[in-house]
């Protein structure tokens, strides 16, 4: 079964490399299939406490729905309680350790990220393994990026305790308003990256000549203008800035083979171009009035104001909810470091393969497997042959790119299609709501980011998926509609932190509509309404 949470980030298959390396640091609960990774059905049913049938426990575990009724095994719950209390022996304190967690205290991952960067003896795959698993159990968690965004996706079951309290104390409240108290608190580094894009912005804005120059470049002049601008310029210098904070930062940054923005800043002068039509958008004291607002109205349809215990127990939960989201969306920027350092030691292996004659092309290193590049080093492969595999994998790697994967292996297709997410007709399109509220606008389909202009401001942005490095586009957006994604995907947390409306999990919404098409997100519904045909 497609592993979700890796899926949602990149609609492509991994690299070869990329595959290898990211297959020694996972744990031995699934494999990877043309280029996915896919969990073991029967490692989670034998984990699962709960009586489900194979489609209701794909459903569960791509977060498409939940059963009608939970109905308990309880014959595996001696050996689940034992295996439950181990893992707390072993793995509780550092458990509690990130509920404090200050977010500041990543800065240290990046310090730990340069340290294994500047360390010739540390190998590709050693860096990745030392960057995503930690040293030690017992280190200071702020050095444990990886650790930290697991550990914060707790705050989905959080809000899973919330809506079942609610559901007792406010049955008629609006359920996908609460989602709206449960976003970040504007702080992120998503935030902080789509601000540093307005400020580069304004930057331009104050050179006329250069914001036109800008907006009219095409994706192949955009470097040209930007190179042609003195070091002293102040676009230049702030560009610069930007890029010492977020050149690790990539589009499909889990793929080591995706260039970093240090290395090729297009789609982030993309991104800029969109930008330079954009109002900002209001928030602040406006927002943060209407957070209280709606924070009120649920007190009052609770009936909080009089039981101090439940508003405090509402209260609390929203708090560690909004902490763990805004830790988890975090923890993103951070350990995409790791990806930024494997990949610059992949690089600096790769020249000298290329200085030694054992590679033909930049970008090969991505189509083997690291023993088959100490083998190349040693002598052990021939050149020959490393550059027969390489083609006949990049052949492969380009075929399974143009088609969707599978959600699952070895399962009867009927029974693990679940839910259905196809829609009530040709009209109308259906997927499930990460950040709710409805809107109107024009269909924007964006598959690169890199070539974006063409988003204008009220758009409606359908994409494959998104990831930290769309963060820009979001702004401009009216709506975002992905075709894979999740309440505790990439796209939910930062359409929630912008309060803009997110339809998730829409099956094939690239493929059924199209580009300029008028359409209606209604995503406390989770649908989508074609306006025009």
């Amino acid at each position: 079964m497609l592993f979700k949470p890796l899926a949602e980030n990149f609609t492509e298959p991994l690299t070869p490399m990329s595959e290898d390396l990211f297959g020694r640091t996972l744990p031995p609960l699934g494999r990877f299939i043309e280029g996915r990774f896919y969990l073991d059905l029967n490692a989670l049913a034998r984990l699962n406490p709960f009586r489900l049938t194979a489609a209701e426990l794909v459903d569960a575990a791509l977060l498409r729905g939940q059963p009608a009724t939970w109905r308990p095994a309880w014959w595996k719950l001696p050996a689940l309680v034992t295996g439950f209390a181990l893992l707390y022996l072993l793995d509780g304190i550092a458990w509690h350790r990130s509920a404090l967690l200050r977010r500041d205290a990543l800065a240290a991952y990046a310090n730990r990220c340069a340290a294994v960067a500047a360390d010739p003896d540390v190998t590709p795959p050693d860096a990745l393994q030392r960057l995503v698993l930690g040293r030690y159990p017992l280190e200071p968690l702020g050095r444990r990026a990886y650790y930290v965004n697991i550990s914060s996706g707790r705050y989905f079951l959080l809000l899973g305790v919330l809506h079942r309290l609610l559901a007792r104390w406010a049955p008629d409240y609006d359920r996908q308003a609460v989602n709206r108290l449960c976003r970040g608190d504007g702080e992120t580094a998503s935030r902080r990256l789509v601000d540093g894009l307005a400020e580069l912005a304004a930057e331009a804005r104050r050179d006329p000549a250069l914001a036109e120059r800008l907006q009219r470049a095409g994706p192949t002049a955009l470097a040209g203008v930007v190179e042609a601008l003195p070091p002293e310029h102040g676009f230049a210098s702030a560009l610069a800035g930007l890029l010492g904070r977020f050149g690790h930062r990539a589009i499909g940054e889990m793929e080591l083979a995706a260039p970093r923005w240090r290395e090729d800043p297009l789609p982030l002068l993309s991104m800029l171009q969109a930008h330079l039509e954009t109002a900002p958008r209001e928030t602040g004291t406006a927002a943060r009035g209407e957070e209280l607002a709606t924070r009120d109205r649920l007190h009052q349809a609770a009936g909080l104001s009089g039981r101090r215990w439940r508003r405090w127990a509402v209260d609390r939960l929203l708090d560690r909810i909004r902490h763990y989201a805004s830790l988890r969306e975090d923890s993103r920027h951070f350990h995409s470091m790791a990806m930024d350092v494997t990949r610059q030691k992949l690089l600096a292996v790769e020249q000298t393969l290329l200085a030694a004659g054992q590679a033909q092309l930049p970008g090969d290193v991505f189509f083997l497997r690291w023993r088959e590049v100490v083998a190349l080093q040693n002598g052990a492969l021939s050149a020959a042959r490393a550059a027969a595999r390489v083609r006949r994998r990049r052949r492969r790697h380009s075929r399974l790119a143009r088609r969707p994967p599978p959600p699952t292996f070895g399962v009867d297709p009927v029974e693990a299609q679940g839910t259905d997410r196809t829609g009530d007709g040709a009209r109308v399109l259906h997927g499930a709501c990460a950040s709710p509220g409805s809107a109107e606008g024009r269909v924007r389909i964006v598959f690169d980011p890199a070539t974006c202009a063409a988003l204008e401001p009220g758009d409606v942005l359908v994409a494959p998926y998104t990831d930290p490095g769309w963060t820009p586009l979001f702004p401009a957006a009216a709506a975002v509609v992905v075709e894979v994604g999740s309440f505790l995907s990439h796209a939910g947390t930062v359409a929630r932190e912008y309060d803009i409306p997110c339809l998730v999990d829409v099956a094939d919404c690239t493929g059924r509509l199209r580009e300029g098409q008028r359409v209606r997100v209604l995503a406390d519904q989770g649908r989508l309404e074609i306006l025009e045909p």
